[in-house]
């Protein structure tokens, strides 16, 4: 099944990003002392997260949320267009998550986020496709400002109609999700960063037959409770 496969993908990507920086720890030889006050061996290295060889972020509780913009599509019939409408639609979504840093590089956490597009509007209504996911994601910095993430977990795909006056939501199916993506820093603050990211949202409906698959453009507003301290630079 699809959906299992791509499961077990995000499984071993998740595991090695957590093993990676435990082997380099480990192979890694020990950094020799410098020079301290009056030329006598250096102090103890840095904090993670403070500097030195441990940059990353600072361990402990993450948030954020983020906008983002892109398309829908469904393996049976392509892309999400709006019957009714003379112009291309595009999707719009919005996301939160909240987790915990575990080291400087790794961390996990619950997000939330939901997709939609219009798929039908006429002089008394509009009607759109709607899909909302949950899952656990793990997020891992290949350098101080460049990020990957995976995350699988759980998807509802629903219409809404609003006539102007009444909104109506009709549940189509649930389903299994499955989620890959990157971003990087584009700035950087004591406590949060501001990220441009992509994501790739596979949702398996096996009730309906069909997966519907996102890709979305985003604006990412990451916080943390302790300062972030890049000392690498692009």
């Amino acid at each position: 099944m699809k959906f299992r496969r791509l499961t077990t993908a995000v499984a071993a990507i998740a595991a090695f990003a957590f093993v990676l920086p435990q082997v380099a720890s480990a192979q890694a030889p020990p950094a020799p002392p410098g020079p301290g006050p009056g030329g006598g061996p250096g102090g103890p290295p840095p904090p993670p997260g403070q500097g030195g060889p441990g940059w990353g972020k600072p361990v402990g509780l993450t948030w954020g949320f983020d906008f983002a913009i892109g398309g829908m599509k469904s393996k049976n019939t392509g892309a999400i267009q709006c019957a009714d409408c003379n112009y291309d639609t595009a999707a719009g979504g919005f996301g939160v998550h909240l987790g915990f840093q575990l080291n400087p590089q790794l961390s996990i956490a619950a997000d939330l986020r939901g997709t939609g597009q219009l798929i039908s509007s006429d002089f008394f209504s509009d009607a759109y496709l709607i899909q909302t996911t949950f899952m656990g994601v793990a997020k891992y910095h290949l350098a101080p400002r460049f990020w990957i993430q995976g995350g699988v977990g759980f998807a509802n795909l629903s219409i809404t109609v609003d006539d102007g006056y009444v909104q109506t939501d009709d549940k189509v199916d649930n389903g299994g999700a499955v989620m890959i993506g990157g971003g990087i820093e584009v700035a950087t603050g004591r406590k949060m960063s501001i990220d441009l990211s992509l994501r790739i949202i596979d949702a398996a409906y096996d009730g309906l037959g069909d997966n519907i698959q996102s890709v979305m453009l985003g604006l990412d507003f990451n916080f943390h409770p302790r300062p972030v301290v890049h000392v690498m630079t692009y």
